[in-house]
């Protein structure tokens, strides 16, 4: 999504002053500042307490339900479209050892949250899946459902042939294990 157009009329001089210097900044610049950023609020965050990141985790989601509650359908739509394919580019470039760790990661921090779910929380959360499962597909186009299924299968095939591999890997190991035995270590092994 594109940035909001603000009128420079209604910004302090030194929003003013900040948005025509970023306005002027160049691609690598503009890259190194955001990267810059994003350590110092790193160092920041891993010396935070845990009462300071509630509280900014907090403030963060009710400025964020804030934007949303004010935005229109297109600029949802915008936005999520931006975000999918953010999404979808940055998955494209995932080794399989960063996308295991990635799914890792998202698999303990989802079993710790539904760790403290109740029953119904639980349910609500359940049925809110199946909703959004459906309306997905619903809305998809048949090129997207295709795209889709063609993915499914593609990640069936790579799991298989890992599995295959370890199999084979296992296979030989045991075979060279069962070839350093002796006749009399292979008779204590059966009894």
């Amino acid at each position: 999504m594109p940035p909001k157009k603000t009128n420079l009329s209604s910004l302090s001089t030194n929003a003013k002053r900040m948005r025509l210097s970023r306005r002027a900044e160049s691609q690598p610049a503009r890259e190194e500042r955001l990267e810059k950023s994003r350590t110092r609020d790193r160092l920041s965050r891993s010396q935070a307490s845990s009462e300071y990141r509630d509280v900014r985790l907090a403030v963060s989601r009710a400025r964020v339900a804030r934007s949303r509650a004010l935005e229109s359908d297109e600029h949802r739509n915008a936005r999520q479209e931006a975000d999918r394919a953010r999404t979808a580019e940055a998955r494209s470039l995932e080794s399989n050892e960063v996308r295991n760790a990635r799914l890792a990661k998202n698999c303990s921090r989802n079993t710790e949250a539904r760790s403290f779910e109740s029953n119904e929380e639980r349910d609500s959360r359940l049925t809110a899946d199946r909703v959004r499962h459906c309306l997905m597909r619903s809305l998809e186009s048949a090129e997207q459902h295709e795209q889709r299924l063609s993915s499914a299968r593609q990640r069936y095939h790579d799991i298989q042939d890992e599995v295959a591999a370890y199999s084979s890997q296992e296979r030989n190991r045991i075979q060279e294990i069962r070839q350093d035995l002796t006749n009399e270590q292979r008779d204590e092994q059966l009894e």
